[in-house]
């Protein structure tokens, strides 16, 4: 087996971790949890009465109950970094003796099974860019030098997530999405490359994949809306007024307007309702048709 980055000291916070020169303790904990199947050890955890063991093919448990699970049957991996729990298939480990971040990262080089955020996108973005954030600061990151502008750079991202959960969860949905768009592009800036902004940037294009779904969805309605409009129909126009007036865009003031503050406005309605001046121009063209 290849050597097991995750099983080192840092893993637990109470107790010993054991890899080789096991104690005698272990004979007890093999009668009390394990099973004669196990022939050699890749490591022994104790805290007073609890521990795992982890053979060449399966994890024990005794965290106030027996658990045993063999890595080729785990199939889930579900890590909950507010609750710190970790959930293996329908068996949720709760305890503060071990580090279920890291425990999760050393199941996931055991099983090969990707190991899942029980968390929301919103907190998933934040969970991953701080970790990356931390990483730049404790210099975990081979040849890059922090400059001045990037550590301001680094306290910004850290006050702009403080005050984003400060937010409804609607405004936070919205505003962690731009946000990790803009630490992508800081990331990228510095030549970056982990696991974190992997993460990042696999939400940020399903989050764009929805956003064009949902506008794909709209631009038939809007399509059905205007053709009502055309010929004349006297309920579409009345939902075109409904439709602008709950969306706050005044339509009589629009053509009273400057080049200038008609393109300004455009820019504040794509910030708002969070379209690409792409996809706006597209509405337009067909309003026109």
């Amino acid at each position: 087996m290849k050597e097991l980055i995750y099983l080192d000291d840092a893993l637990v916070s109470e107790g010993k971790l054991y890899t080789d020169h096991y104690p005698a303790t272990l004979s007890q904990a093999i009668y009390n949890y394990g099973d004669n199947s196990i022939r050699s050890l890749l490591g022994y955890y104790e805290y007073d009465d609890e521990g795992f063991i982890l053979s060449e093919d399966t994890l024990y448990l005794h965290f106030n109950e027996n658990f045993k699970v063999k890595y080729e049957d785990i199939h889930k991996l579900m890590y909950d970094p507010k609750n710190h729990t970790l959930k293996m298939n329908d068996y949720l480990l709760d305890t503060t003796l071990i580090d279920l971040d890291l425990f999760s990262k050393l199941l996931n080089e055991l099983s090969g099974v990707t190991v899942e955020l029980s968390l929301k996108d919103e907190e998933k973005i934040e969970y991953y860019v701080n970790i990356v954030l931390e990483d730049l600061l404790e210099d975990n990151y081979e040849d890059i030098l922090l400059t001045n502008d990037d550590y301001n750079t680094i306290k910004e991202f850290k006050e702009e997530m403080v005050l984003i959960n400060s937010y409804d969860e609607v405004l936070k949905e919205e505003e962690y999405d731009t946000l990790n768009s803009h630490a992508l592009a800081y990331f990228e800036s510095l030549g970056l490359d982990s696991e974190e902004i992997d993460a990042l940037k696999k939400i940020e294009s399903q989050h764009r994949n929805l956003n064009n779904q949902t506008f794909n969805q709209a631009m038939g309605q809007y399509d059905d809306l205007i053709n009502g409009l055309k010929h004349g129909d006297p309920d579409k126009l009345s939902l075109l007024k409904s439709y602008a007036k709950r969306m706050g865009i005044d339509l009589e003031g629009i053509e009273n307007k400057s080049p200038e503050e008609l393109n300004a406005y455009l820019d504040e309605l794509c910030e708002r309702f969070n379209i690409s001046k792409s996809q706006l121009e597209t509405l337009a063209k067909r309003f026109g048709k």
